[in-house]
């Protein structure tokens, strides 16, 4: 318990942390992107022992906070790139695939900045500082070397490399669904827990219909640089996971679990909603969303989310039951389940609400 807390308040402190230093413009890069992929995984994962929550707290800071310390200047600019440093060490520390994904976060923070001076580049010398001791982390893992070399695994000697390869790459997205809550076909190798949690599809409907339809609201604008980084990061969200895949002879579904990718989806995300690549935002240029479009969003999210919750508090504590005060096991002075699952959804809904408000508000405002 005092470890999910530690982690659900690091990572609480330090989102809020950036968005009071980001500047108005950035910020939906950051809260945005958070509240399009955190649903239900990250929500399961981020207050948990899993050293995947560290990896997933990194992917969702690391670029905001370098491409506010790219484009800001003074105590600002510092102070981002504090934590900068301490979001890239979150990731180092937590997973030698995350090392690899804080490179392409690297990577594409310098495509969105880049400028020619020397000013610039004396600034790329943090975030190119971070790319150097995320490849090193990366190469000097032990982790890695299993998944470069690949995990045995048997079942499958019968499908040619090339047939595995093909059907991997067709059946790709479905590995990246898995962190909006999609099951793998109904398997028992899906959702929360240690796979053995699989949601209802209206979880994930819910949150796949959020999540594409603000990336392709955000699609609205093009500017060359933002393709670029999108494409580059969409790449090695590709690349990463079927080479894994590939040297393991195994389909989507074993080896590489949605919480392993999710950094990047987050990250692809965070690219998306960045601000423009010139340095002034236009106010015709922002992504709005109407007035019917934002109480969807919210909406949506506050469903997916207390039906998550409540699938998950069923697993532990009511197998099978649709009252959770039915409980085989909880604590004799805590509140009753019924009631921590309707706190914890009304709570999620009100912050989504003035979160997704707060983003609406910084978007009617033109930034230079």
């Amino acid at each position: 318990m005092a470890l999910r807390f530690t982690q659900a308040l690091l990572f609480s402190g330090l989102v809020a942390a950036t968005a009071l230093l980001l500047p108005r413009a950035n910020r939906p890069s950051l809260l945005g992107a958070i509240a399009i992929t955190f649903v239900p995984l990250g929500m399961f994962l981020i207050p948990s022992v899993n050293p995947s929550g560290w990896a997933i707290a990194s992917g969702a800071l690391l670029f905001p906070t370098l491409v506010g310390y790219l484009t800001t200047t003074g105590w600002r600019s510092r102070a981002l790139g504090a934590l900068a440093v301490l979001a890239g060490l979150l990731g180092l520390g937590a997973r030698g695939d995350s090392a690899a994904y804080a490179v392409v976060a690297v990577l594409a923070a310098l495509v969105i900045t880049f400028k020619r001076s020397r000013e610039y580049a004396l600034r790329a010398i943090l975030p190119v500082a971070i790319s150097i001791a995320a490849v090193v982390t990366f190469v000097t893992a032990g982790q890695t070397g299993l998944a470069l070399e690949g995990m045995t695994q048997k079942g499958f000697d019968s499908i040619s490399p090339g047939k595995m390869l093909a059907e991997n790459i067709f059946a790709l997205p479905e590995l990246y669904a898995g962190v909006l809550g999609q099951n793998f076909d109904s398997s028992d190798y899906a959702g929360l827990g240690w796979l053995d949690t699989p949601l209802p599809a209206s979880v994930w409907a819910l949150t796949t219909f959020v999540f594409a339809g603000v990336i392709f609201l955000a699609f609205r604008r093009f500017e060359p640089r933002r393709a670029i980084a999108l494409t580059g990061v969409a790449l090695a969200a590709a690349a990463i996971p079927l080479y894994i895949l590939f040297q393991g002879h195994v389909p989507i579904g074993f080896q590489v679990q949605p919480r392993y990718v999710m950094p990047l989806l987050v990250l692809f995300a965070a690219v998306a909603l960045s601000p423009s690549p010139q340095g002034t935002v236009v106010l015709d240029r922002l992504p709005k969303f109407t007035q019917i479009q934002f109480w969807i969003v919210v909406l949506l999210l506050s469903v997916a989310n207390s039906v998550a919750l409540f699938i998950n508090m069923r697993r532990y504590v009511s197998p099978g039951n649709f009252n959770l005060n039915n409980a085989d096991w909880w604590w004799q002075a805590a509140p009753q389940p019924m009631t921590v699952w309707f706190v914890g959804s009304l709570a999620f809904a009100v912050l989504v609400f003035f979160l997704m408000r707060k983003l609406q508000r910084d978007r009617l405002e033109v930034i230079a």
